[in-house]
């Protein structure tokens, strides 16, 4: 018996051996789709296939189609009637952004020292209300076969999706996270998202999934392979009942059927078939708490997490007008991006710009952690010894159960004169006295030539010529004097120096946006122009930094004489700001919102009193 066995497998073994062979000289680099006709916004997928090992995939242009997932690379071996073969797909999941015939071109790849170019496609995008139509006209291959409901219930019996969260009852702003298991006891050749969970009421972020393998499970007395299909860090945005959307998979099954073919390599293996099959995971429910009233500080504004705090100078003396850098620092975990700006109580003779915010965070299965940095320039104009004093901050730490306050800092700078570096110098003065001898005679003659004299009030001495620049000094004292006072008022009052200011510091954040939205760094690009909105009507209106928020800005608008067609617009440029900041996937036109942007704040300019 056993030496059939091992005639049998050299028989696979140099069968796989001549088809490699075969393969490697009809390599085929192909491009397919799920489906010809699509609805504008509907997904589809993309998939590049390769019958050899390959490298350097070079994608198409993909513009006229809206981006959900990929490239996914997956590589597959596998026996065929006694044949190995092995190939390696590029898979896209797409959707059309216009109606019309779209060309998807040619993908590139090397294999065996090979350059491989794939067909093009042509997809054809109709109406998203022509749907059913484009689902009619599917080609016959992709719908899925079914009619066997004895290999259906082996299915629903041996794959399942299942969503399940680290908490099930978290506060206000608590970090869960939510993973969507993939629990199988059959073989998954393909699986792509169809319908993506909305997660309404949670800001999100998503963990890039580097090792989706988990250990097996057991479920109900079975063993299941489990896979991580998608993971998630979710931040509650309101207290009560939320929901954790679905998921919906479509996928590809490769399970056992009886086949009345008895070949002897049927008898050894059995026979196999592959079958589309939709996968959904249930919704589940959490319970979100309340932040606790008791305990809470008055400068709390919405942190939660655990986070530790560190202030600093780069230096506490100098002269005047010379720069000084401030750096503030939160680590921790939590939402770290949502951190609010520190306070401070500069001195009023002290030039402030705004921040530098840097954010470096990391998302993982943990959740969130990371730190974020603020960097404050400083230009001190006077000369004196100043305090510099941050305000407290709290955050409410939910293990804790409590609310936690890391005390504020006061820190001393020493403001010299400018160009007074060193001592004043002493000037020693040496009086010379010699005794005037008279030689000759003690009684002078009269002197009979000529005595050059003039009158008493042609001279300089009691003049008004003389008297005037005796007091010229004193006048040009009184009009320096004058001027430092007026300076010195004038610099002193902080918010009418940022009112007049105000246009300029937004049109410097606004150039900058400029600047971030051409070199496609979105997240950063709407930070800068959220900046620019809300330190424009902070700097413009008096509105402290803490006390700012869409309703305080919304009645100092009105107060000041602004219009009711440039308060909304204002306001619906902050929230598609914010959308487009916290919730990655919104799909906003940078430019147009830039220009938008800038009219507002023209706008706001020539009307505000």
């Amino acid at each position: 018996m056993n030496y059939r066995f091992y005639i049998f497998t050299l028989l696979l073994f140099f069968g796989g051996a001549i088809n490699f062979s075969v393969e490697a000289q009809g390599t085929k680099f192909t491009a397919s789709v799920s489906k010809n006709t699509v609805a504008v916004d509907e997904q589809f997928k993309l998939t590049f296939k390769i019958n050899a090992q390959a490298s350097n995939f070079q994608a198409p242009d993909l513009s006229d189609f809206r981006l959900y997932s990929g490239p996914n690379q997956s590589s597959s071996m596998q026996w065929v009637n006694g044949v190995m073969s092995s190939s390696i797909s590029f898979s896209y999941v797409l959707s059309p952004r216009k109606v019309g015939t779209l060309t998807i071109g040619e993908a590139q790849v090397n294999a065996g020292g090979k350059a491989f170019n794939s067909n093009p496609i042509k997809v054809n995008a109709v109406a998203a209300n022509s749907q059913s139509k484009a689902q009619a006209t599917q080609p016959q291959g992709t719908k899925q076969n079914n009619s066997n409901s004895g290999i259906q219930e082996q299915i629903k019996d041996n794959v399942f999706l299942r969503v399940v969260t680290n908490k099930a009852s978290p506060y206000i702003g608590e970090q869960i996270v939510a993973t969507y298991k993939l629990f199988y006891r059959v073989d998954v050749i393909d699986l792509q998202a169809d319908k993506l969970p909305d997660f309404k009421g949670f800001a999100s972020e998503e963990i890039e999934i580097k090792n989706n393998q988990l250990p097996e499970e057991n479920v109900n007395g079975n063993i299941y392979r489990v896979a991580v299909v998608k993971q998630i860090v979710l931040f509650p945005q309101r207290s009560g009942k939320l929901q954790i959307d679905a998921l919906k998979l479509k996928t590809v099954l490769r399970v056992r059927t009886q086949s009345r073919r008895r070949s002897v390599f049927d008898q050894f293996f059995g026979g196999f078939q592959d079958l589309q099959y939709d996968i959904e995971s249930k919704p589940i429910s959490i319970n979100v708490k309340p932040l606790p009233e008791n305990g809470k500080p008055k400068n709390f504004s919405g942190a939660v997490g655990s986070y530790s705090y560190s202030t600093n100078l780069d230096k506490d003396s100098v002269g005047e007008n010379e720069a000084i850098n401030l750096k503030v620092v939160a680590r921790g975990t939590g939402n770290i991006a949502l951190l609010p700006e520190p306070n401070f109580k500069f001195p009023v003779d002290f030039e402030v710009y705004d921040p530098k915010v840097n954010t470096n965070k990391t998302v993982s299965a943990s959740g969130m952690q990371g730190k974020k940095s603020f960097e404050y320039l400083l230009i001190p104009r006077h000369s004196g010894r100043f305090e510099l004093i941050s305000e407290d901050f709290s955050f409410f730490n939910p293990k804790q159960g409590k609310y936690v306050v890391v005390p504020g800092k006061k820190m001393s700078i020493q403001v010299g004169e400018a160009g007074n570096s060193e001592g004043p110098s002493a000037v020693n003065f040496s009086t010379r006295k010699e005794a005037v001898k008279f030689v000759g005679k003690d009684i002078r003659y009269i002197n009979t030539g000529d005595a050059n004299l003039v009158e008493k009030d042609d001279t300089l001495f009691g003049s008004k010529a003389f008297y005037l620049a005796l007091g010229s000094p004193f006048l040009l004292l009184f009009i320096v004097l004058f001027m430092q006072g007026r300076m010195n008022e004038r610099n002193s009052n902080q918010g009418l120096l940022k009112r007049r200011r105000a246009g300029g510091i937004a049109k410097k954040h606004l150039q900058k946006a400029s600047q971030l939205q051409k070199e496609s760094k979105q997240v950063e690009f709407y930070q800068e122009l959220s900046s620019a909105l809300f330190g424009y009507t902070s700097d413009k209106l008096g509105i402290q930094r803490s006390d700012l928020s869409q309703q305080s800005v919304t009645e100092a608008l009105r107060t000041s004489g602004a219009s009711e067609p440039d308060i909304i617009e204002w306001r619906e440029l902050i929230e598609a700001c914010e959308m487009a900041r916290f919730a990655p996937s919104s799909d906003q036109d940078a430019e147009r919102l830039l220009q938008r942007a800038m009219k507002n704040l023209e706008n706001l300019e020539s009307s505000i009193a």
